[in-house]
């Protein structure tokens, strides 16, 4: 029988539970690195939570501890949290690094937040490969940025299929025989969350952005774009090697991140 076009196959429903597990650990790191770690972060069976009200009393506790001349405190340690974000390997192994600069120029000592995440439903929205072209290739080399948008301009001003081939060609040549047998997929998921949002001023306790205290948690849909490379297995040739998957794009805050 042919599958309808509607029809769901078994490892689309795999994948988008993977993603959604994935966003979560991602979520969890991401807080954690936001607010370097002075605050716990939790995760019960993949709900994540944050209160940083909690800081209050973290930091309280340090002064004490400053004030003390039996407490010893390494200072070098308080200068890397102000780079967790640069310096997490893990963390950048989950985000692309220009969703994470997005958040670099947090303050977390401005910023109360009160944050309770729990994705309840995931959907393979769309999943496509980008032959050849891979982030790392466009910051080696810049100007191929975009260079499949230039080549679906060109046909549809022209119509040439002979112009599309040997745009084609002279993208693979100019890539090189190294990194030709590279591939990028990008799949979009789309993550339904029940969710607790609240941002107030640490200072004057101000509600700055989401919920009064007290208010039930709402429903959340997140767009999340992943990523991952792909490469020819060099013993099998008929195989690719699947590199990790990268989360690159969130609520369209980058506008999809698009290098291609």
């Amino acid at each position: 029988a042919i599958p309808l076009p509607f029809y769901t196959h078994e490892w689309e429903t795999e994948l988008a539970i993977n993603f959604q597990t994935a966003f979560g650990f991602a979520l969890e790191e991401l807080l954690s690195s936001v607010f370097r770690g002075r605050v716990p972060v939790k995760n019960d069976d993949g709900g994540i939570s944050i209160d940083t009200s909690m800081m209050n009393v973290v930091n309280n506790k340090e002064d004490d501890e400053d004030n003390n001349p039996l407490s010893k405190r390494d200072d070098a340690n308080d200068d890397d949290t102000d780079n967790l974000l640069e310096n997490n390997s893990y963390l950048k192994s989950m985000f692309d690094k220009k969703l994470l600069a997005k958040y670099q120029s947090i303050n977390p000592d401005n910023l109360q937040l009160k944050l309770s995440v729990q994705p309840i439903e995931s959907t393979l929205q769309s999943i496509f490969a980008v032959p050849l072209v891979t982030r790392a290739i466009v910051e080696k080399k810049p100007h191929l940025k975009g260079s499949y948008q230039r080549i679906e301009t060109a046909f549809a001003e022209r119509k040439s299929y002979d112009e599309v081939k040997k745009m084609t060609y002279d993208l693979a040549a100019e890539i090189g025989e190294d990194d030709a047998y590279n591939r990028t997929v990008i799949a979009d998921a789309l993550i339904t969350c029940t969710e607790f949002f609240q941002l107030r001023d640490a200072s004057s306790g101000e509600l700055i952005h989401g919920m009064e205290d007290g208010s039930e948690p709402e429903e959340i849909v997140h767009n999340v774009r992943f990523e991952v490379i792909t490469q020819k297995d060099e013993e099998d040739r008929t195989m690719r090697k699947v590199g990790s998957w990268k989360i690159v794009d969130l609520d369209d805050m980058l506008e999809g991140n698009i290098f291609y």
